[in-house]
């Protein structure tokens, strides 16, 4: 049988509604990890935030981000063995990241400054590299990448597939989007409460992001015929 023949399209709207479904089934799980960074990210800006200097903002959020990383390991490995059927506890998933985290957070900060310097330089250039390079920090976790193949891993990915998973990016960041604004309109522009809001939104959309993420990951390697 030839797979190219069968099923080599990415619905992008069927891995959402499998993500939801995740999401529901899982929620106690992924919303007590969403909710550590959630309850830390307060922390750091109740204690840098009220100081104005730059400096100072930087250092909040490098911590944060930091902390970030911990947290989206954990997701990452925990999410991948749902999709493959396999129990997970609280427990078992905070203490993973401590195998991968000093190369995810390389790995993720260079995603990061690369997109950044794209989007700079010419926007496109940024888009791009955050496209081809969207799986790069998930490798480390679900395929034991080191730092440059990690990166040389999520282009093959994404190779032949640009335009899908720049679709479903912004169809997650839209959605998201789409939440924020409806804040500001149920607040009636009340921009300390549309804050709070959206803080909140961020912690309880963040699970759900990452189980799509790792979805299309999923789906992209039964395209290429490379899953196990």
């Amino acid at each position: 049988m030839n797979q190219d023949n069968t099923d080599n399209s990415i619905d992008i709207f069927s891995i959402l509604r499998e993500a939801f479904k995740i999401y529901r089934k899982w929620f106690s799980l992924l919303i007590a990890l969403s909710l550590i960074y959630g309850i830390l990210s307060e922390f750091i800006d109740f204690i840098f935030y009220p100081s104005l200097q730059q400096n100072v903002f930087t250092i909040a959020f490098l911590i944060q981000f930091i902390i970030l990383c911990w947290v989206l390991i954990a997701f990452i490995d925990a999410i991948s063995k749902i999709y493959q059927g396999n129990p997970v506890s609280f427990k078992e998933a905070i203490l993973v990241p401590k195998n991968y985290y000093f190369l995810f957070l390389a790995v993720s900060f260079s995603e990061i400054f690369m997109s950044y310097i794209g989007l700079r330089l010419l926007i496109i250039p940024g888009i791009y590299l955050g496209t081809v390079f969207t799986f790069a920090n998930f490798l480390v976790v679900l395929e034991k990448k080191n730092y440059l193949d990690s990166f040389e891993g999520s282009f093959n990915l994404v190779r032949g597939r640009f335009w899908n998973v720049l679709l479903f990016n912004l169809v997650l960041v839209t959605f998201f989007i789409m939440l924020l604004f409806l804040t500001q309109v149920l607040v009636l522009g009340n921009q300390a409460i549309a804050f709070r809001l959206a803080k909140v939104l961020s912690i309880a959309f963040m699970p759900f992001f990452i189980i799509s993420q790792v979805g299309l990951y999923l789906r992209i390697k039964d395209v290429h015929g490379l899953r196990t």
